[in-house]
């Protein structure tokens, strides 16, 4: 019961955070407010769904690379 407390507690608290942080997100690192002043709130979902998608299709790497780049297990020293 207590467990449950917290995560609604928590949760009532990032969504709005995360929902407003997004908005002011795009709103200044894009400057889509000088474009217009509704469109920061229609942009960020698009970019949220983007990069959801993106994500999903690519996925995480199932072996970790080096520095240079290669994914062999001995260390190599860089160009």
């Amino acid at each position: 019961m207590l467990l449950t407390l917290l995560i609604s507690l928590t949760t009532l608290f990032l969504v709005p955070f995360v929902l407003t942080s997004s908005v002011l997100c795009v709103h200044h690192a894009f400057r889509t407010a000088d474009i217009h002043e509704v469109l920061p709130p229609l942009l960020s979902p698009v970019v949220v769904v983007a990069m959801s998608v993106l994500q999903a299709i690519d996925g995480p790497r199932s072996t970790p690379r080096t520095a240079c780049g290669s994914s062999s297990s001995r260390a190599r020293r860089c160009p």
